[in-house]
């Protein structure tokens, strides 16, 4: 469509919600009422978009929980999607999810997953109560959220666990009072998940509390820092840690945590490894750099 005399912008698309996207022959852009008219499109004032049609707009809102609210640009939440704010432009939450805020572009959470935090561009939660900020990708042509190859995000992840005398627990991301601390029939859903085709680089945080026990004294506490990296192939199959180093920074003769592959395949996790008749919380930060690339390896 060519420009209308009087005219800086034009309309450029339609999305699939209705909204008529502007461009200025460089850039989108959005157009007011004047502008929308003149092209013969409709505007609502109350949300101030021009629209070609309007019942897909509900789209959104259509089986959804009337608890979310979703603005921006082509933004879609799936069905059990509750108490969540979506603002930005082609954002998705995958169903399933509470409790949560997406700002951004191009931005997922997975489905199942609560509790988040995701902005930037081009980042995906996986886990529980995961903070994650995305720093875009590689790839020229990647400007749909489908495309996700070669991109990188950072992302803050808390876990814990208790260990019981000499247990050996593995840590897991926000858990809460209903789940056994022992790994028996846990899942992988309560571990940092891996990604495919990826170098997730960590730093992990550790303090060891004892809170009762025979030994010792309540109150005692070991603080440790792990460092390393984790590679994990384009097809799953192939994967490892690279590259692991625990510093025991405070010492009160508390067994050391061990970063270990998890228990169950396709996780992430702290091995913690309590002592004879000392009873240990366990409080984990963990800072995790995630660059996941577009060749096969």
């Amino acid at each position: 469509m060519e420009f209308k005399r009087g005219f800086k912008i034009k309309p450029k698309r339609i999305t699939p919600t209705g909204e008529v996207i502007f461009t200025d022959g460089t850039n989108d852009t959005f157009a007011n009422e004047v502008t929308c008219r003149a092209y013969g499109y409709k505007f609502d004032k109350k949300d101030g978009i021009c629209y070609a049609f309007k019942y897909p707009r509900n789209l959104y809102k259509s089986n959804k929980s009337q608890t979310s609210r979703v603005e921006g640009v082509e933004n879609e939440i799936q069905d059990g999607t509750e108490n969540t704010i979506v603002t930005g432009k082609e954002n998705k939450t995958k169903g399933d999810n509470q409790n949560s805020l997406i700002i951004g572009q191009n931005n997922i959470i997975e489905n199942g997953v609560s509790n988040c935090l995701v902005a930037g561009t081009f980042a995906v939660a996986k886990n529980k109560g995961e903070f994650c900020l995305g720093g875009g990708t590689f790839l020229e042509t990647a400007d749909t959220i489908e495309e996700r190859l070669a991109v990188f995000q950072t992302s803050f992840i808390l876990m814990n666990t208790v260990t019981i005398g000499t247990q050996s627990n593995s840590a897991m991301v926000q858990r809460t009072g209903d789940i056994d601390f022992t790994d028996t029939n846990l899942d992988v859903s309560n571990y940092i998940q891996q990604i495919a085709g990826s170098i997730q680089m960590f730093e992990i945080d550790v303090i060891a509390l004892q809170f009762g026990g025979s030994s010792g004294v309540a109150g005692r506490f070991d603080q440790f820092k792990i460092e390393g990296a984790y590679k994990t192939g384009t097809d799953t199959a192939t994967d490892s840690i690279t590259q692991s180093t625990t510093y025991k920074i405070n010492n009160s003769d508390l067994t050391n945590p061990v970063l270990a592959d998890s228990p169950r395949a396709g996780g992430i996790t702290v091995q913690c490894v309590g002592k004879s008749n000392v009873n240990i919380e366990w409080y984990i930060n963990v800072k995790m750099m995630t660059c996941k690339t577009s060749i096969d390896f």
